[in-house]
């Protein structure tokens, strides 16, 4: 984000934390902690609010508040103007013992707040492989685990607000939902590096933006989406008709519904470009590797498809080149940014780094996915269904 982004996030959590009190402002450590900012990004956005009169600081080095001004309220109150929205207010969690000691349970409790007061009352389960915690630098298994666990449980914790954000964004909340975490569906290394720059759970308080339509009717007027869609089961049928196997798995059936949707923020194009990134990677590499005698588990499944097209013939660059910059962008975004060659990926679809329209950028690389799959459809055609 820029620092102009950053610096509107940070008035608008201030805002939500300090509008029934406004007098008496509020730690500005924590609201820091809701922004997932740094010490140094805290005081640069700090310097940037109080030189455009929209924060004060506290008088003396024992306060640690932060103060909005009329200006910052009026401006803090254009932001939620002609939005709809809630409030998710994650109020305790409890530690849970698990059957074995392969995972790692901890349960959230969280109000949904609406204009009017509590609109439901709700708990989410984060669970997390012990392999994938191990990963993450933390122990096995614990008999303190208010102790050994405590930054893992506020690293869980973005994990469950997203889920549930996901989830009243869809209109499916449930009183009682669960997300898991396994090696397989997220990274060996940890995407919060720094768990200090986390709020706790007693001060986790997120503000959700509705969109005017739901999932129903978003997916009856995404024609793009359902392209996707119908093209994948295409190519899974001329394939399957030759070789009895699918070339284009999907581990998450959920993962679909993004590309129904809408990417208007920055944490909602995250969310999409990481679903893209995991439905478009997703090839049947064990069949790759049968048909194409290749078992170095080094050669991955973009060269898997390279050589199964080169031993038939066929170019398959346009498809490779554009799912690696796909897969780039989902690595890196938001978390890095050149070293792992974001820029350059973004480049190639010309778009800027940072993005600016984020609903664009995303139609962008769902019509890249979609030309990427038409690709696909044409070089099996050419070799399974014009065949004598």
């Amino acid at each position: 984000m820029t620092l102009s982004q950053l610096s509107n996030l940070l008035l608008k959590n201030l805002y939500i934390k300090s509008k029934n009190d406004i007098i008496n402002g509020y730690d500005k450590y924590i609201i820091s902690q809701l922004t997932n900012l740094s010490l140094e990004q805290l005081r640069n956005i700090e310097n940037y609010l109080k030189s455009k009169g929209l924060i004060e600081l506290g008088k003396n080095k024992s306060d640690f508040n932060i103060y909005l001004t009329a200006l910052g309220i009026d401006e803090s109150e254009k932001q939620f103007e002609n939005i709809n929205g809630v409030t998710i207010k994650f109020l305790e969690h409890r530690y849970l013992q698990s059957d074995s000691r392969a995972v790692t349970r901890i349960l959230f409790y969280y109000n949904v707040l609406n204009d009017t007061g509590i609109e439901s009352q709700n708990s989410i389960v984060a669970i997390i492989s012990d392999v994938l915690g191990m990963n993450w630098g933390f122990p096995l298994w614990s008999q303190t685990p208010e102790i050994d666990y405590k930054n893992l449980a506020k690293i869980l914790l973005q994990f469950a607000k997203d889920k549930v954000v996901e989830k009243i964004k869809e209109g499916t909340l449930n009183a009682h939902e669960e997300i898991v975490l396994l090696t397989t569906t997220h990274p060996d290394i940890c995407p919060y590096d720094n768990p200090d720059n986390l709020v706790d759970v007693k001060n986790a308080e997120f503000w959700v933006e509705i969109g005017h339509k739901n999932i129903g009717e978003e997916i009856n007027e995404n024609k793009l989406a359902a392209s996707i869609i119908e093209i994948r089961d295409l190519i899974n049928a001329i394939f399957y008709n030759k070789y009895k196997s699918k070339l284009l798995l999907l581990n998450n059936e959920r993962n679909l519904l993004d590309f129904f949707k809408t990417a208007i923020s920055e944490e909602e194009f995250s969310h999409r470009i990481s679903s893209l990134g995991d439905v478009s990677r997703n090839f049947n590499i064990d069949i790759l590797r049968k048909i194409t005698q290749i078992s170095d588990s080094q050669v991955k499944s973009l060269q898997l498809l390279d050589s199964f097209f080169i031993q038939n013939e066929k170019d398959s660059t346009k498809v490779t080149e554009i799912l690696k910059h796909i897969g780039r962008i989902r690595q890196g975004y938001p978390i890095h940014s050149d070293n792992t060659g974001i820029t350059k990926s973004l480049g190639f679809f010309k778009l800027p780094y940072p993005i600016v329209n984020y609903e664009q950028a995303w139609l962008l690389l769902l019509n890249q996915y979609l030309l990427v799959l038409k690709e696909l459809y044409e070089l099996l055609n050419e070799l399974y269904l014009n065949e004598d």
